[in-house]
């Protein structure tokens, strides 16, 4: 549906009445998510005002890792594995073990005396107990586990913060990306194909995984943007960190809140402290406490906001991680809105809650059918990882 809106279920006016004004928007009932990805990346575009991703509609967003990895078609399992749908005594949970720390805490999750290596002993024992008691403790390990239908959505992101404004004369914005994974950095992706300029910064410990896991999908979201590495570790890095995330006009990241703190970086503070800057912190549940601390990743935030399809007496997932794409897109919407009107602000937006909304404005889930258009591609290549640090930290600008 790229390119027209249907009167009946405007999403395009939905979204922009919700950036502008920040109150709920009526529902735009009868939409399916394609058609919700559709006229969010048109809205996008139209906010931009330069051309970009002639002929690719919103919807192959959120498909697109699909051609980068193997997966599978979707159902009580996530098309990558990870992540199952299982019920509990008490009703159904979606649990994600997509790393490898994840199958560790197993045994003091489920309270057995055994390491747990299989989902076969997972299933039986979630069979036998209580879905809030499991959620309560999984959150509390850090574990993503949540309960099925458990987020509304009636805006798909807050304000957390204020600062004054400030008139842009014109010119690129500058990005400073601390995020990772799919969410923040196609926000980021999309910025700069607006016309921001990107300074992706990785932990040199812990760098974004995408580099290694898919590289292609990397080279894809990455292409273009300079690369900073540092060590978090290190006091002399870190002030060095914090003086360029003070230059930026943007800062995107998708790290729980109190990451930061423990690193000397307000994101309030320094809202307050710049006119204009738009800070974006992208979470599983937004910032607010005690969700603030909740572990999520795509598939676990999708059930948790109710974005399943129904087969048969069946609850299935729907695409690929598609919190991700979605919160990346309508991020992405957010934030230029934003910063064009010079408007300083901290966005909370989380995956379950965008989830959640554009359930709210579906008739049914259907699933999403792969994306059947060429591969896209990136012109402009990924940088090195840290190959811009002499300039952004270890050396002048």
């Amino acid at each position: 549906m790229t390119g027209t809106v249907r009167d009946e279920a405007n999403y395009q006016a939905v979204l922009a009445a919700m950036v502008r004004d920040e109150q709920a928007s009526p529902a735009a009932a009868g939409l399916s998510i394609a058609q919700c990805a559709d006229e969010a990346l048109e809205l996008f575009k139209q906010l931009a005002g330069v051309p970009l991703l002639a002929g690719v509609r919103g919807s192959s967003l959120l498909t697109e890792r699909s051609a980068f990895m193997p997966l599978a078609n979707p159902a009580t399992t996530s098309a990558n594995g990870s992540c199952k749908l299982l019920p509990s005594s008490s009703g159904l949970i979606a649990i994600n073990l997509a790393r490898e720390e994840d199958w560790s805490l197993l045994a003091a999750w489920l309270q057995t005396e055994h390491a747990i290596s299989h989902w076969d002993t997972v299933k039986a024992l979630v069979a036998a107990r209580d879905s809030a008691e499991l959620v309560a403790r999984a959150r509390l390990l850090g574990l993503p586990v949540a309960p099925v239908n458990a987020v509304q959505g009636d805006h798909c992101y807050g304000i957390r913060a204020r600062g004054d404004s400030c008139a842009h004369s014109g010119g690129s914005p500058l990005i400073v990306d601390l995020s990772a994974l799919w969410a923040g950095p196609l926000c980021t992706h999309l910025l700069q194909l607006a016309g921001a300029r990107v300074i992706k910064v990785e932990s040199r410990s812990r760098p974004d995984s995408t580099r290694y896991s898919t590289p292609a999908l990397h080279q894809l979201l990455n292409g273009g943007k300079r690369s900073v590495v540092v060590d978090l570790g290190l006091p002399a890095e870190l002030a060095k960190l914090k003086t360029l995330i003070e230059s930026a006009d943007i800062v995107v990241e998708s790290s729980r809140p109190r990451a930061l703190l423990q690193l000397g970086i307000d994101a309030e503070a320094m809202v307050r402290a710049k006119p204009g800057l738009v800070w974006l912190s992208i979470t599983g549940y937004g910032r607010t406490q005690p969700q603030a601390n909740w572990v999520a990743f795509g598939d676990d935030a999708a059930a948790a906001g109710g974005l399943l399809s129904e087969q048969g007496e069946q609850l299935h997932f729907v695409g690929d991680a598609i919190a991700d794409p979605l919160t990346g897109l309508h991020a992405a919407i957010i934030v230029l809105d934003r910063w064009r009107r010079g408007q300083a602000c901290l966005v909370d937006i989380a995956l379950s809650t965008v989830a959640a909304f554009v359930r709210r404005h579906c008739e049914e889930i259907e699933p999403l059918a792969a994306a059947t258009l060429e591969r896209r591609k990136n012109p402009q290549p990924a940088p090195d990882l840290g190959s811009d640090t002499h300039i952004y930290i270890g050396g002048g600008q």
